[in-house]
């Protein structure tokens, strides 16, 4: 059995996603407030940022939902959820990209992180 020693291109930068800010969490729980927005539209919004839709599809799909079968579409996971359960995740994240902002080396350098 042949045993791989190089990881490197594993570890690109295509594949590595950044965690959200507090800012743009801050966005998306706006967004999820306004009572003038569809479903539609804040899946296309969220689409784009993949550790807000894996948390979303991470719960929606959890065995307390007890839905039997897998949820696979993030349009589909916020119309089972609701906005209110969504506000929870947002804040959840919100709270671990506060904590993620204090570890990261800009902030301790006080240069402004991006």
């Amino acid at each position: 059995m042949e045993v791989r020693k190089d990881f490197s291109h594993e570890l690109a930068a295509p594949h590595f996603v950044a965690f959200p800010t507090p800012e743009e969490i801050e966005t998306l729980l706006m967004l999820a407030g306004d009572e003038e927005i569809s479903i539609h539209q804040i899946a296309r919004t969220i689409g784009g940022r993949p550790m807000v839709t894996a948390a979303i599809m991470q719960a929606v799909n959890s065995v307390s939902t007890g839905t039997g079968r897998p949820i696979r579409s993030l349009r589909h996971a916020l119309a089972m959820m609701g906005l209110e359960r969504l506000r929870e995740i947002l804040i959840e994240l919100q709270q671990k990209a506060i904590q993620e902002h204090k570890r990261s080396p800009s902030s301790k350098t006080g240069r402004p992180s991006e």
